[in-house]
């Protein structure tokens, strides 16, 4: 967290904490995509599965608490990307054992531009006014429906 910026509305006995968080994020997480040609002009190019990681951005979030004034003291949380999709870095590797390991799939731009351009299309859902509001009671309750989107 690079910076937390906190604006307060009171209103009678509930009141809402508006947040802005600066973050910078370096995330080893991986995601595993199958790639396998569907047409027969490209029977030559093997099946591969390929390696998203090291995901490398920094984005500023706006999150909302709404409290209340018994356990657990919050109901809600909000939270949502601060009204653009930041630049982001990751790497792409395949993963299988065939000729294709070891190349750098980052270094070909179609490939690279046209995962980046999806997981931007995919991330346009949680820009603000969109936003995840998470129910906290139902899930300190153990719910499972604990998260909205809206």
């Amino acid at each position: 967290i690079k910076g937390i910026t906190v604006f307060r509305k009171v209103d009678g006995d509930l009141s809402v904490a508006y947040m802005r968080i600066d973050v910078g994020i370096l995330m080893e997480a991986e995601l595993l995509l199958d790639i396998s040609p569907s047409s027969l002009d490209y029977k030559m190019v093997p099946t591969t599965t390929l390696s998203i990681n090291s995901l490398d951005t920094e984005l500023q979030l706006d999150v909302s608490v709404k409290n209340i004034p018994s356990y657990p003291f919050v109901s809600y949380v909000n939270v949502s990307l601060s009204h653009e999709i930041p630049d982001f870095s990751l790497r792409i590797e395949p993963r299988s054992q065939n000729g294709l390991k070891g190349v750098d799939f980052g270094s070909f731009p179609l490939i690279s531009k046209w995962i980046k351009e999806s997981i931007v299309e995919s991330l346009h859902e949680y820009v603000a006014p969109n936003y995840i509001s998470i129910d906290i009671p139902a899930w300190l309750n153990g719910d499972p429906r604990i998260v909205s989107y809206f």
